[in-house]
C-alpha cells in the first residue's frame, strides 16, 4: 500500500475524527493495544497502487528565458572571438620563428634545384649592378629593368611550379567553418574537428621540410622559409580566421572522413596563409603569392604597390572569401610578419569596408570596435621589441589611406544603422550629434519598411560627437565650462522613474555636452564660517566622489571599513574611546545603483572625507571602534553559543522523560 495515493472512494468520505484520550503510566500492554487497534480501524483501506510511476517535472516558463538563452549565447561568442585573437597571433608568431631556424634555412636551400640556384644568384648579381650604378652604358649592358623584370617573373614561376610539383599533402590544415552545435560534448568533437595530424614542435618542422609532406598551411609557411632561404625579403601572411558573434553566425558542418581524406582542404576555396615578396628591384612594391589553393594562374601572382605613389594598385579582392553554403570562410584580421620577427596589421591590402578601424576614435559602444582595440593592443605587444623602418611606416600610412578611401555606401536603412563607417542624420543614437564642420561623403535615399527617407546627405563615424549629461561627466571627473553652460550640444528628455510615470509628471529636458566643452573637475575646498572650518556637502549631507583629483582640498578621503558607522557612533558615545575630540566628516557618495528600487538610484557609499589635521585621530577612534565591535561579535557568538547549549540540554531532559515513560527504543 502506497501512502502517498488515495483511492477515489477516501476522497468523497474521509474518516471521522476521535478525541484521543492521554495514556496513563498505570495502563496497560493490552489496553494500549487495544486502543491502537480502535485507531487502525478508522482509516480507510486503499486499493492496490502500482508499482512504478512516472513523475514529469515540467521546465519554467519565463518571458526572459529566450533572451536570457541569446545573452549567453553570446558571450560564449565574444570569449571564443577574443580567445581566438589571442591564439592565432601567437600560433603566427611562434611558426614565424621557427621558419628562422639555422636547420630548416639550410634544409630548404640543399633541395632547390642547381639551375635556378644559379639563375637566382645571376638575377641577384645584376639587381645589384643596376643599385650600385648610375652609368647608362652600365645600366643598358647589364640589361634593362623590364628584362631584369622578366627574369623575376620567371624565377618566382619556375619556384611556385617547382613547389607545387614536389610538395604533397597528406593531412588537413585549420578547419574553422562555424561554432559547434548545442549539445555536442567532447565524445562528439571528432564528428567536427579532425586530430588525425598530431601538433607540431619546432624539430618536427625541421622534419617536414625535409620530408616535403604536411598540411597546405605548413606549405605556405616553408615556401616564405624557402624565399627567405635565398636572400629575398619575404613575409608570412595569415588571415585570421575569427567567427562572427552575430545571431546569424553558421554552425560548423559535420566531416566526411572519406571525402576529407581524398581531397584533403581542396574543399576550402581561399587560403589562411599565403607569402608577400618584397620587390627587390622596386621596394615600393610586393608580389602576393599563393601556392597551394589557387588553380588561376594569374592569381597564384599578383604585384602590387606598397607606398603611397601605387595606391590605387595597393588592393586585392581575391583573397576574400566569398559567401557560399558548402563552407563560409571568414576573414577579420589579416598580419604579415617578417623574418625579425614584426608584425604589421595589411588588412586593408585584402579588406574593404574596415575604415573605423582608422578612424582616430574607436567606439567601444560596439562590438567591431572593442575587437578592434584589442586586436591593436596585441599587436603593440608582440611588437614591442620591433623598430619599424620607414619603408614600413610609408607602407602603413598607404594602408591607412587605402583603408579610408576603399568604401561603399550602404543603400537601405537597416544597413546604415548597422554600419561602423557611416552616418546620417536619421540614423544618429539620442546622444550623439554629427560636427558641424564635417564634410559629407555622398547623398543616398534611404530605404526602409515603412516608408522611403528624403535623400540626406551621409558622413563618416568619425565626424560623430558624443554628448553626456553634467551628472555623466561629474562621474568621469569632469565638469562643464562656464562658456558652454548655456551652449550645449543637443538637449534631450530624461528617462522618467517609475514614480514620475504614475504621478504622469512631464519628462525633463537633459543637456548633453561633448568632450571638448568639459575641463578636469575642480573640487570645492574647505569653507570657514565664523572662525570654524566646514567640509562642503550637497543638499542631501553627502559628497560625491567619482575620481582621486574630486577630494575637497585640505581634505582626506578614508575608505577604512564601516568607518561612517564608528565615527556615528562615537558622537553618540556607544563605545570607550579616550579621544574626546569632535570629528566632522561627510559621507562619501561613489555611485549609485537602480535594481533594489524600482526606478530610483540608491547611492552606493564608499568611506567619509575628514579634516586633514583630524586624519589621525579619526584613525585612532576607528581602532577604538573596530575593537568594540569584535568585542561584541565575541560576546554575541558566546551568547548564541550558550542558547544553543540551553536548547541542546532542554532536548536531553525531554527525551529522558520519553524514555522513563515509555521505555527507550
Amino acid at each position: 500500500m502506497n501512502p502517498f495515493f488515495v483511492d477515489e472512494e477516501s476522497e468523497d468520505e474521509s474518516p471521522k475524527r476521535r478525541k484521543l484520550e492521554p495514556y496513563s503510566d498505570d495502563e496497560s500492554d493490552c489496553g494500549s493495544s487495544d486502543s491502537s487497534e480502535g485507531d487502525l480501524e478508522d482509516i480507510p483501506l486503499q486499493a492496490n497502487q502500482p508499482d512504478n510511476f512516472t513523475i514529469q517535472i515540467l521546465p519554467l516558463k519565463s518571458s526572459n528565458e529566450k533572451k536570457l538563452r541569446a545573452l549567453e549565447d553570446r558571450r560564449k561568442k565574444l570569449s571564443i572571438h577574443y580567445l581566438g585573437m589571442v591564439s592565432y597571433l601567437l600560433h603566427v608568431h611562434i611558426r614565424n620563428r621557427w621558419m628562422c631556424q639555422k636547420a630548416v634555412v639550410k634544409t630548404l636551400r640543399k633541395n632547390l634545384p642547381e639551375t635556378i640556384t644559379k639563375k637566382i644568384a645571376k638575377l641577384k648579381k645584376r639587381i645589384r649592378t643596376t643599385e650600385n650604378t648610375d652609368n647608362e652604358k652600365v645600366k643598358s649592358t647589364s640589361g634593362t629593368t623590364e628584362d631584369i623584370y622578366s627574369q623575376l617573373r620567371y624565377v618566382i614561376n619556375y619556384l611556385v611550379k617547382w613547389f607545387r610539383h614536389n610538395y604533397e599533402i597528406v593531412s588537413t590544415g585549420i578547419r574553422v567553418l562555424g561554432y559547434l552545435p548545442n549539445g555536442v560534448n567532447d565524445s562528439k568533437y571528432s564528428d567536427y574537428y579532425s586530430n588525425k595530424c598530431p601538433p607540431l614542435s619546432a624539430e618536427s618542422f625541421a622534419k617536414v621540410c625535409k620530408s616535403f609532406k604536411h598540411n597546405r598551411d605548413t606549405g605556405a609557411q616553408i615556401f616564405t622559409a624557402l624565399l627567405r632561404s635565398i636572400g629575398f625579403e619575404a613575409r608570412l601572411v595569415f588571415s585570421l580566421p575569427l567567427l562572427a558573434v552575430s545571431k546569424s553566425s553558421k554552425t560548423a558542418p559535420k566531416l566526411d572522413y572519406e571525402k576529407l581524406e581524398r581531397v584533403k582542404d581542396c574543399d576550402l576555396l581561399f587560403p589562411y596563409f599565403w607569402t608577400e615578396l618584397v620587390d627587390p628591384i622596386d621596394p615600393s612594391k610586393l608580389f602576393i603569392i599563393e601556392t597551394m589553393c589557387f588553380h588561376d594562374k594569374d592569381k597564384r601572382v599578383q604585384h602590387l604597390g606598397r607606398s603611397l605613389d601605387s595606391l590605387r594598385s595597393s588592393f586585392t579582392a581575391e583573397f576574400y572569401p566569398e559567401y557560399s553554403e558548402f563552407n563560409s570562410m571568414q576573414m577579420s584580421h589579416v598580419v604579415s610578419i617578417g623574418e625579425n620577427g614584426g608584425m604589421i596589421d595589411v588588412s586593408a591590402r585584402y579588406m574593404a569596408d574596415i575604415s573605423y578601424r582608422y578612424f582616430n576614435r574607436l567606439d567601444l559602444r560596439t562590438i567591431s570596435g572593442r575587437s578592434e582595440l584589442l586586436f591593436q593592443s596585441l599587436l603593440r605587444y608582440f611588437n614591442r621589441n620591433h623598430r619599424y623602418t620607414a619603408a614600413e611606416n610609408e607602407e602603413l600610412s598607404t594602408l591607412r589611406k587605402l583603408a579610408l578611401r576603399n568604401y561603399s555606401i550602404p543603400t537601405s536603412y537597416a544597413a546604415m544603422k548597422r554600419s561602423p563607417n557611416f552616418i546620417t542624420r536619421t540614423t544618429l543614437r539620442f546622444n550623439e550629434e554629427i560636427s558641424p564642420t564635417a564634410r559629407s561623403v555622398g547623398t543616398i535615399k534611404l530605404q526602409s519598411k515603412e516608408a522611403t527617407v528624403e535623400k540626406q546627405k551621409v558622413y563618416s563615424r568619425s565626424a560623430v560627437m558624443v554628448g553626456r549629461s553634467e551628472q555623466h561627466w561629474k562621474q568621469l571627473g569632469r565638469s562643464i565650462k562656464p562658456e558652454f553652460a548655456s551652449k550645449p550640444m543637443k538637449v534631450t528628455t530624461s528617462l522618467r522613474s517609475w514614480k514620475s510615470r504614475q504621478n504622469n509628471e512631464p519628462a525633463m529636458p537633459t543637456n548633453l555636452y561633448t568632450l571638448s566643452q568639459t575641463t578636469i573637475y575642480v573640487p570645492p575646498s574647505v569653507y570657514e564660517k565664523n572662525g570654524v572650518l566646514f567640509l562642503p556637502r550637497n543638499q542631501y549631507g553627502n559628497i560625491e566622489i567619482y575620481r582621486p583629483w574630486m577630494v575637497p582640498k585640505k581634505a582626506k578621503w578614508l575608505t577604512l571599513s564601516d568607518i561612517e558607522s564608528i565615527l556615528s557612533r562615537y558622537r553618540k558615545s556607544l563605545f570607550f574611546c579616550p579621544i574626546e575630540e569632535d570629528i566632522e566628516y561627510v559621507p562619501v557618495v561613489v555611485g549609485f545603483e537602480y535594481v533594489s528600487r524600482n526606478g530610483q538610484a540608491v547611492p552606493v557609499k564608499n568611506g567619509v572625507i575628514v579634516h586633514e589635521n583630524q586624519e589621525n585621530a579619526a584613525k585612532k577612534i576607528w581602532l577604538y571602534g573596530m575593537a568594540d565591535k569584535q568585542h561584541s561579535l565575541k560576546m554575541e557568538a558566546e551568547l548564541q553559543a550558550l542558547q544553543k547549549w540551553r536548547t541542546l540540554v532542554r532536548a536531553l531532559r525531554v527525551k529522558a522523560k520519553l524514555d522513563k515513560r515509555y521505555g527507550s527504543g
